[in-house]
């Protein structure tokens, strides 16, 4: 699934366009023009390039690894720039229920054409239990700002976060 949204400056964007189509109607000058027009070439630009920024960018998720309360659980991603271009960064997000935060984002550098790049995750479990982890979502948009594209992967994981293990020192045995 991919969804397309405005970001508040995007909606000022849509708005600033808009008054300056209509005041450049109604007010027929070469300033207002060339104003109107600027806005409406960033806004093309910001909607062009937000549906190019995640384009062409596949994920596979490595198997994860069960662990105890307060130790790093290993969530391990590979990430393809199937694409000849060189994709700009964006942002990996996965709902995990065992940490507080519940959301975990991690920001992935520009990738080349046709690069791959494994990104370990070490995220620490906090909460011990049996989660289902179900969907990666994969964030990127326009450099401005203006637009954010969100495509999501369906990727089922078991893990399970046990209880913490605590080492004895010394026990009597009577």
């Amino acid at each position: 699934m991919i969804a397309f949204s405005p970001t508040k400056r995007g909606i000022v964007l849509i708005l600033l366009s808009l008054f300056s189509l209509l005041l450049s109607l109604t007010n027929r000058s070469l300033t207002v023009s060339m104003v109107s027009s600027g806005f409406f070439a960033l806004l093309v630009t910001g909607i062009f390039f937000s549906f190019m920024s995640i384009r062409k960018i596949r994920i596979k998720r490595s198997p994860g690894f069960d662990c105890c309360v307060g130790e790093l659980v290993s969530l391990p991603l590979t990430i393809t720039n199937t694409g000849r271009l060189t994709r700009q960064a964006f942002v990996i997000q996965e709902k995990m229920p065992f940490i507080v935060e519940s959301v975990h984002n991690i920001p992935v550098p520009p990738l080349a054409g046709k690069e791959s790049m494994l990104i370990q995750r070490n995220v620490p479990a906090e909460l011990r239990g049996s989660y289902k982890l179900n969907e990666i979502y994969l964030i990127g948009g326009d450099p401005a700002g203006f637009f954010r594209r969100v495509r999501t992967f369906g990727f089922e994981e078991n893990i399970t976060v046990y209880p913490e293990r605590i080492d004895v020192g010394w026990m009597p045995l009577y």
